[in-house]
């Protein structure tokens, strides 16, 4: 851009002559706020007089604006708006000749473009008036110090420097900020958590005014309490459905262990009763036989001696043997019927105690090993169905993912396309616009023209006429390059707006595709889902299928040993 074509864009006056009016008029002042991009709407316009607002205005949606001001006065005009360098220019209005102040002047026109502000550059110098407007008697009109604009100007250069520094810097800054963003959004899409915080706290350390990373790192927390939660309340529950699965499958074991081990006893007890009743009766049949053996045995002897006795001795003599004879037996048939009692109560307790701990021994055997293979087929298939259960549960947040991404990005489409076509419409009503305003000024200017060499002397009509040829060339030249300018900048935009339209249409066709790669895989999700589901109940199947075997080979085991305990104690009594 060169110096001409800046101090256009700043400020454009145009002043021609009029005429006399019947009434005082003001002077209007009409301009057009732009940026490097285009017409900037929204601009704060400022008009203050000794320090007080006069006007408070706003570049419309084409970043046009326009005010008035009486003769006589001095205003400061002031244009900003957020994030962007504000500019000044003032309007001296005094200095206007009394027959003069009748007079309808030309239109003051000022147009600006506002700069964005960048971080360490000094704009100082924009704080006074980038020009001053004021009335020319020379010319009989309103127009701006050029000398001044020029100063200006070249001080303008120095801040243009230091912009395309910042620029440069904004620019490694914008990258570093992206990089640190994409890298983030990776790690957030691979759920590495850890990474994409440090991610986004990067790129929120290089602009902080951004608030996206900041909304990423709170919904990357809240996903982590949200899953700890979950986690835990999984857990939880998992493990009180284990509990009370296990104590309900310790309580039937156990029950149904104490009711054979009841049941084992009784049988035990029964058969040691028996035992030692029919051992009770054979050792008291030997016992009987072997007293009466013996008794006979006394007897005989006792007789024997008694004939001798009484053959030695008087009858007094055999009758007091005698009844010491029966005393001896009577003390004997006593002690032998209590050790007979004492041996049979002392035998039965004896096969009771065996009998008991046999069978204890055999149930403790049973129920650790019923105990240990149903807490190791439990293990494997809690293991089994959780490893599924997260697969299954990372599948589904990962279609969910695509889903949402897909969704934003179809919608971010339609926004930039409704933008893209707001936009290219707004260009068409301005050059429209300007058009007719051109064809208006042009025919206003030359009934001026006319009227004015009419009514003026032949002196006073060769020097406006020389003025208004002057002033028509210049202003036909700036007219003809500002609508050269314009053309050019519609033919931009009608380009952009193809460009984006292309563009669009790649972005739809792109989001069709993962549409239906997204489908497709969605269709894979499903059936991985089915195939799990039918593994999880072909896993169930096989897992019943050995909790049983493991049930009846404990069965087995403990009927065996409850056999084998019998028959040990059978053999031993």
């Amino acid at each position: 851009m060169n110096l001409k074509q800046f101090c256009y864009i700043f400020f454009l006056l145009i002043a021609t002559p009029t005429c006399f009016a019947q009434q005082k008029v003001n002077v209007t002042i009409l301009g057009e706020v732009t940026d490097e991009t285009g017409n900037l709407s929204g601009a704060a316009v400022l008009v203050t007089q000794s320090g007080k607002t006069f006007i408070n205005t706003t570049s419309d949606g084409s970043g046009k604006y326009s005010f008035e001001v009486p003769l006589g006065g001095d205003f400061l005009v002031t244009v900003s708006k957020d994030s962007y360098v504000s500019k000044r220019f003032t309007i001296n209005t005094q200095g206007v000749p009394e027959e003069k102040s009748l007079t309808k002047f030309g239109i003051i026109e000022a147009s600006l473009s506002l700069n964005k502000r960048y971080e360490g550059v000094d704009y100082s110098l924009l704080n006074q008036p980038m020009t001053k407007f004021n009335y020319i008697p020379a010319k009989d009109k309103f127009g701006y110090d050029a000398a001044y604009l020029d100063q200006m100007l070249a001080g303008l250069q120095a801040i243009k420097e230091a912009e395309k520094v910042a620029k440069n810097k904004e620019k490694e800054k914008e990258a570093s900020y992206q990089a640190a963003l994409k890298n983030a959004d990776k790690a957030f899409q691979k759920k590495e958590w850890q990474n994409a915080v440090a991610g986004y706290k990067e790129a929120s350390a290089l602009k902080p005014s951004e608030a996206y990373p900041k909304e990423q790192i709170v919904n990357i927390n809240k996903i982590i309490a949200d899953a700890e939660a979950q986690a835990k309340a999984d857990a939880a529950a998992k493990a009180k459905a284990d509990a009370e699965a296990k104590a309900k499958a310790d309580k039937e074991l156990a029950d149904k262990l104490a009711k054979e081990k009841a049941e084992a006893d009784a049988k035990a007890k029964a058969e040691a009763e028996r035992l030692a009743r029919e051992k009770a009766a054979a050792d008291a049949k030997a016992l009987a036989d072997k007293l009466a053996k013996e008794k006979a045995d006394a007897d005989a002897k006792a007789k024997a001696e008694a004939d001798r006795l009484a053959k030695e001795k008087a009858a007094a003599d055999a009758k007091a043997l005698a009844d010491k004879l029966a005393k001896e037996k009577a003390d004997a048939d006593a002690k032998a019927k209590a050790d007979a009692d004492a041996k049979t109560k002392a035998e039965k307790e004896l096969a009771d105690k065996l009998a008991k701990e046999k069978a204890d021994a055999a149930a403790k055997k049973a129920a650790d090993e019923v105990a240990a293979a149903k807490a190791k087929t439990e293990k494997e298939l809690a293991d089994k169905l959780a490893k599924e259960k997260a697969e299954a549960d990372r599948l589904a947040k990962e279609k969910a993912d695509a889903d949402a991404k897909a969704k934003l990005e179809a919608d971010k489409l339609n926004k930039d396309k409704a933008a893209a076509d707001a936009k290219a419409k707004t260009d068409k009503e301005l050059a429209d616009k300007l058009a007719k305003e051109k064809a208006d000024a042009d025919a206003k200017a030359k009934a001026e023209a006319d009227r004015i060499a009419k009514e003026k002397a032949d002196a006073a009509a060769k020097k406006a006429a020389d003025e208004l040829a002057a002033a028509k060339a210049k202003g036909d030249k700036e007219l003809t390059d500002k609508l050269a300018k314009e053309k050019a900048e519609a033919d931009r935009l009608a380009k952009e707006k193809a460009d984006a339209d292309a563009k669009a249409k790649l972005e739809a066709d792109k989001l069709n595709k993962d549409k239906a790669a997204a489908d497709a895989k969605a269709k894979a999700d499903k059936e991985l889902a089915d195939k799990l589901a039918k593994e999880k109940a072909e896993a169930d199947r096989i897992a019943k299928e050995k909790a049983d075997a493991a049930a009846k080979k404990a069965a087995d085991e403990l009927a065996a040993a409850k056999a084998k305990g019998d028959k040990e104690l059978t053999d031993k009594l």
